[in-house]
């Protein structure tokens, strides 16, 4: 049976079935006839994503965002390669550009956060949150970033708040539980310095 002709339809329904070398086979038949399909340039970046060839990819990407520069599922590949490259201050220069351009976009505040936190910028990742939130409350990981944040800085109270709205919306999640069980871990190590010295007073005499 022969293959169909060349599409980005079948191209892309050749990644669904975890066939990146063929996917990648097809869209660069597709882009040898038309450089500037957007869409055959899109996947045959996901496919080298998919084989392990992450720079490649990235390449792909810039030549996307050349032609496209407000691409969004480019953008957030780029990022997301840029990422696991380690190359985190240029994943972040990204997406602070892609701020500037929608800065009321909850999901690029939200993106901008989880970076944030990565990088261990926690205040900068708490207030990222809090932007996303505004836009769109009912953020589950926007709640867990400020949860973390909070953790961090053993302000336990806010951070038991936070996972316990991230809870409220994906009661299963095991993160949040996870996060909710070591805020209350730490309020009780907490209250129990508090109020040691009154113990050792009452011991004492």
């Amino acid at each position: 049976m022969q293959d169909p002709d060349p599409s980005v339809a079948y191209g892309n329904e050749l990644l669904k079935h975890e066939q990146p070398a063929k996917a990648l086979t097809i869209f660069d038949v597709l882009i040898q006839h038309n450089p500037d399909d957007i869409d055959a340039l899109f996947g045959k970046a996901t496919a080298l994503v998919r084989m392990g060839e992450p720079q490649y990819a990235l390449g792909v990407c810039y030549l996307i965002l050349a032609r496209e520069p407000s691409h969004e599922a480019a953008l957030a590949l780029q990022v997301k390669i840029l990422m696991s490259l380690g190359r985190f201050d240029e994943a972040l220069q990204v997406l602070s550009r892609q701020l500037d351009d929608s800065p009321d976009s909850a999901a690029r505040w939200l993106a901008n956060g989880k970076l944030l936190l990565r990088l261990e910028r926690w205040n900068d990742a708490d207030h990222a949150a809090d932007e996303a939130l505004l836009r769109e409350p009912d953020l589950f990981e926007a709640w867990m970033i400020k949860g973390d944040v909070a953790l961090f800085h053993t302000r336990s109270g806010d951070a038991i708040s936070a996972y316990d709205r991230a809870l409220a919306l994906r009661p299963n999640s095991k993160s949040a539980r996870r996060g909710r069980m070591q805020a209350r871990n730490s309020w009780r190590l907490t209250y129990f310095i508090a109020i040691l010295p009154d113990l050792l007073e009452l011991i004492l005499h």
